[in-house]
């Protein structure tokens, strides 16, 4: 079965459709530590322009057409995750721990999507989703600038889709519990 389909042209949005090249706002901060707003701004809140290569949309399919704003998860190349974890001063990530931990979606706040080619031509590549990367759009503005300028490229299959929208909801409804917990039946 396969995993993804490209949107046929007016087809509406659902719940999994990845997107490129997406600008957002999100409020500035000088360094990894400061919190946003940054407190030194004195209430004035800057903003900086991001664009991610990918996005997924998050929103659930059923409330995606009464949707006055669209939720997204930022989707990054595997190969430049790997080399992030693989750098973490804290807890180093080999290649290996990745394919184990990632790929086959066992972390809860990553998910992995396989990469897909069409006729020899890469349409996307292994991507990760990081949960903890959320941003908003405007239900107008993904209408109005990001479906006519062709920025979806793939749809999931409604399985697929719904497992996506299973694992980002877990994510965020988990209680504050240790994760390495054993199971108490």
């Amino acid at each position: 079965m396969a995993i993804y389909r490209i949107p046929a042209e007016g087809t509406p949005f659902t719940q999994g459709d990845i997107f490129t090249n997406v600008p957002y706002w999100r409020p500035h901060r000088k360094t990894r530590e400061h919190a946003w707003p940054n407190i030194d701004q004195r209430g004035n809140v800057v903003l900086d322009l991001q664009t991610n290569s990918y996005a997924i949309l998050a929103t659930q399919t059923c409330d995606i057409a009464r949707a006055k704003e669209l939720l997204f998860v930022v989707a990054t190349p595997a190969n430049e995750v790997v080399a992030a974890l693989e750098t973490n001063p804290e807890h180093p990530v080999t290649e290996a721990e990745f394919r184990n931990w990632i790929v086959n979606n066992l972390h809860p706040r990553y998910h992995f999507f396989e990469q897909y080619i069409v006729e020899g031509r890469t349409i996307i590549p292994e991507l990760v989703v990081n949960f903890r990367r959320p941003f908003t759009l405007r239900s107008e503005y993904v209408l109005e600038k990001l479906l006519p300028d062709g920025h979806r490229v793939l749809c999931l299959e409604e399985i697929y889709s719904a497992e996506f929208g299973n694992r980002f909801g877990q994510y965020f409804a988990r209680v504050a519990t240790d994760r390495n917990m054993q199971s108490i039946y």
